[in-house]
């Protein structure tokens, strides 16, 4: 896949870490510049005269500017390289999560038996029991990016109840959140946890990922990577306003101590603001978070 110059733009900034070419280049040549400079007292101190020193520092300032340069040339590469293989990914999963139920579960069943060959399993609650190993399998069809929660493992755990299921093997599109990870845990029964990867690497599906759809969800990483490094967005992120409320707790005992410019309250009370409104953003993440867990699985 050829990219274009706005999309070697943005993977660029991505490995920069977000800063800009310009911002990016100003750095390079500021450090150049303190390296030259670190380097010829260096020398000078070892007893190297000053034309010595001058053309040594310059060589070895040259060296590692362009040891910096392949490397940097290296990071983009391997960066693009992920990316492009995390979207291809992507584009996998959300086909295999629009599936019909009815296809979704014969893959997984053929994903089942696949791992366990010896005994043919009976379709039950929406999932594959095999009857010898006392074992049930089932399949969770979540969004990639909506993980397996707390509620649907307590759901599936009375499954398990009425099958009297010593062993559990679960497959989902999405991955597990940490709660229902440490749930399993206490349970007594011993779970097998197979994620996106795994789904990908036994279901042996190679989905048809045109150039078309990869460059469409390319671009829409790119609006949200562009969109979070705006000022508006960083200033009233979410958990930045313990942050804010101690940077106003100092600026008002700063006022008070030394009685200096009312501009430090003044100041103070825009912290002050700047955290309600970070907090606020971080209660609708936590709502978000908690509604994705809000899916239970079929209890028929």
């Amino acid at each position: 896949m050829k990219l274009d110059k706005k999309e070697l733009r943005y993977f660029k900034h991505k490995c920069y870490g977000g800063k800009s070419t310009a911002a990016h280049l100003l750095d390079c040549i500021l450090g150049s510049l303190m390296l030259l400079i670190f380097l010829f007292f260096l020398l000078r101190y070892f007893g190297a005269s000053i034309q010595g020193a001058a053309v040594l520092s310059i060589c070895l300032c040259s060296s590692v500017i362009l040891f910096h340069t392949v490397y940097r040339h290296y990071r983009i590469e391997r960066l693009i390289t992920a990316e492009l293989d995390r979207i291809q990914k992507s584009i996998a999963l959300e086909a295999l999560t629009l599936l019909p139920d009815f296809s979704y579960q014969e893959i997984c069943r053929n994903i089942f038996t696949r791992l366990y060959p010896n005994e043919q399993p009976i379709s039950v609650y929406h999932g594959f029991y095999f009857k010898e190993h006392e074992l049930f399998c089932y399949a969770f069809h979540n969004h990639p990016k909506v993980p397996v929660g707390i509620r649907q493992m307590m759901a599936l755990y009375r499954k398990l109840q009425k099958l009297k299921a010593k062993n559990c093997c679960l497959l989902s599109t999405s991955t597990y959140v940490d709660d229902a990870k440490a749930f399993s845990d206490r349970l007594g029964i011993h779970f097998v946890l197979l994620g996106q990867q795994e789904l990908l690497s036994y279901a042996d599906i190679y989905i048809d990922a045109s150039e078309q759809n990869i460059r469409k969800m390319l671009h829409e990483d790119m609006h949200k990577f562009y969109h979070k490094t705006k000022l508006r967005y960083s200033a009233f992120a979410p958990n930045k306003y313990r942050a804010y409320l101690t940077c106003a707790f100092f600026l008002i005992c700063w006022y008070f101590l030394f009685r200096l410019s009312i501009l430090y309250p003044i100041a103070a009370l825009i912290c002050c603001i700047l955290a309600i409104l970070s907090y606020r953003n971080t209660r609708k993440q936590q709502f978000k978070e908690e509604s994705s867990d809000s899916f239970s699985i079929d209890e028929k």
